[in-house]
């Protein structure tokens, strides 16, 4: 593992705090500088039995810079944080705090207006994005499970966003294909995926078609 670069991660910021002045070439060069700095401060992880599980794990000082330099998240996404976090271990499948909060700036900074997220579960994801779209701005959410999104449609409504979140529940597979043959191509600015690893080629494709 290396330790952060907080020159890199300072000449980041200085390029995002004008949003509204970068056009898309410098928001494109922006992006993959934050990625290359993330990977240079990273290490890949190996369990206990040997096996390299490809996962990237953040390092305590990048961690704490993106902490220091992320919006806080508001009452209502601390009220979700918490409530997931009883769950137990399955609380682990909620994006974090500081994810969440680039998830915000990033539908921002790209001006997304209709957004699709494959993987709702609580609602910490949906919401963050949901917050930064514009009042007429939409987000498709797919998920399976009647049970977690359940808690997620009472922190919309809390959160004054469920007007902009359409939940659909049905494989996601068949979610993007109806949004597909009901004219969507190219129709929307920002996706989100994290569900079941196993159709991820298929989501990444479908989304962007």
């Amino acid at each position: 593992s290396g330790s952060a670069r907080p020159g890199t991660c300072l000449n980041i910021e200085a390029a995002l705090n004008d949003v509204a002045s970068l056009d898309q070439d410098r928001i494109m060069r922006t992006f993959l500088a934050l990625i290359e700095a993330t990977l240079r401060t990273n290490f890949f992880q190996v369990d206990d039995d040997g096996i390299d599980r490809s996962s990237i794990a953040v390092t305590p000082e990048l961690h704490e810079y993106i902490l220091e330099h992320s919006a806080p998240p508001d009452d209502v996404q601390r009220s979700l944080m918490a409530e997931t976090a009883k769950l137990g271990r399955v609380s682990g499948m909620q994006i974090g705090p500081e994810q969440g909060a680039f998830m915000t700036m990033l539908t921002r900074v790209v001006g997304a207006r209709f957004a699709v997220e494959v993987g709702t579960f609580t609602g910490y994801s949906s919401l963050c994005v949901a917050n930064a779209l514009p009042a007429d701005g939409r987000i498709i959410a797919c998920d399976v499970s009647e049970h977690w999104t359940g808690i997620a449609r009472r922190y919309w409504e809390e959160g004054g966003v469920a007007h902009k979140i359409d939940l659909r529940l049905a494989p996601a597979v068949e979610t993007l294909d109806s949004l597909l043959a009901a004219g969507g191509s190219a129709s929307y600015d920002f996706a989100f995926i994290d569900a079941d690893k196993t159709n991820y080629v298929a989501y990444y494709e479908k989304s962007l078609e």
